[in-house]
């Protein structure tokens, strides 16, 4: 969910992350390769199918001091850990475990 397998999720992810265009995505898309059976055809459907995936709980930021001074102000990125279980807990993918 929302893509048909782990192949086409791995095809998906390369495409997404990569720098190629919409129309370059399109393009590749467009070729006559019939045995991969994507659920996809082009860059918006794509795009679309991306869009559906959880987005997981959001990041924060805060200054962190040290004792001793730095060059540059040190920053922490974490996560609620409450986000972050309630975000495990409703993902389809473990929803029969």
């Amino acid at each position: 969910y929302p893509f048909d397998s782990k192949d086409e999720w791995e095809l998906a992810s390369f495409l997404l992350l990569s720098n190629l265009s919409m129309s370059s995505i399109n393009e590749f898309l467009s070729l006559q390769i019939k045995k991969l059976g994507l659920s996809f055809i082009n860059a918006k459907h794509l795009q679309a199918r991306a869009e559906m995936l959880p987005k997981g709980p959001e990041w924060k930021c805060k200054p962190w001091m040290t004792e001793d001074p730095t060059k540059k102000e040190i920053s922490l990125y974490y996560h609620n850990p409450v986000d972050c279980i309630r975000s495990l807990m409703s993902s389809p993918l473990l929803k029969d475990h």
